[in-house]
C-alpha cells in the first residue's frame, strides 16, 4: 500500500510541473494584436453636437468604434448609434438629466489615443485622454478607458469607465 501512495505521490509531483516558458507563449499568443495609425499620439477627435461628421475621421475599425460612441454620446439619434455596440448608458432619456445632482449630456467632446492594453484574444482597454463641456457620470471627461470586445468580427465599445488621475 505505502508503494501505490507513494506511486502516486510522484505522479502528482510530475504532472503538476510545468515549462513556464511555453505557458507564457500561449498567453502571449491568445492576446488580440491591434495596430494602431503610426501618428495616433499626435491625433486629436474632437465634436460637437449639430456638426457630427457622418463619416469616420480614420479607416481604423477600433478608432472608428470609439468614434461613433462619442458621436453617440452627443446625439443618440444618430443612424450610426447601435445600442447592441455600445453601452446602455449612452441612451438613457434625456429627461433624467433634468434632475439637479445630475449634469447634463454633453454638447462638445473630444479625446486623443494614449495606448492599448489587449485583454484576452478579442478584448483590449483603449486608454485616450477625454474632455468635454459636462461632467456626464465622469465617462468623458480625464483619463477614459474604453473596453473593446471584437468576438464577433466587428470592434464594438463594450464598457467605458474612468481613472483617477495619481499626481
Amino acid at each position: 500500500m505505502k508503494k501505490i501512495l507513494c506511486f502516486l505521490c510522484c505522479l502528482a509531483f510530475f504532472c503538476g510541473c510545468k515549462d513556464k516558458d511555453t505557458s507564457q507563449e500561449v498567453i502571449q499568443q491568445d492576446l488580440v494584436q491591434v495596430e494602431l495609425p503610426a501618428d495616433f499620439e499626435t491625433m486629436l477627435f474632437d465634436f460637437q453636437k449639430g456638426n457630427l461628421p457622418e463619416t469616420c475621421q480614420t479607416n481604423n475599425d477600433l478608432i472608428c468604434a470609439i468614434e461613433k460612441t462619442v458621436k453617440c454620446a452627443l446625439e443618440p439619434t444618430q443612424t450610426y448609434c447601435d445600442k447592441n455596440k455600445m453601452p446602455d448608458f449612452l441612451f438613457f432619456d434625456d429627461a433624467m438629466f433634468s434632475q439637479d445632482d445630475v449634469e447634463g449630456r454633453p454638447t462638445k467632446q473630444s479625446f486623443k489615443l494614449l495606448k492599448t492594453k489587449p485583454l484576452d484574444h478579442s478584448t483590449l482597454e483603449v486608454y485616450t485622454q477625454g474632455d468635454c463641456d459636462s461632467n456626464w457620470f465622469g465617462a468623458c471627461r480625464g483619463n477614459i478607458i474604453y473596453v473593446m470586445d471584437n468576438s464577433s468580427g466587428q470592434w464594438i465599445v463594450k464598457e467605458i469607465y474612468a481613472v483617477e488621475t495619481i499626481r
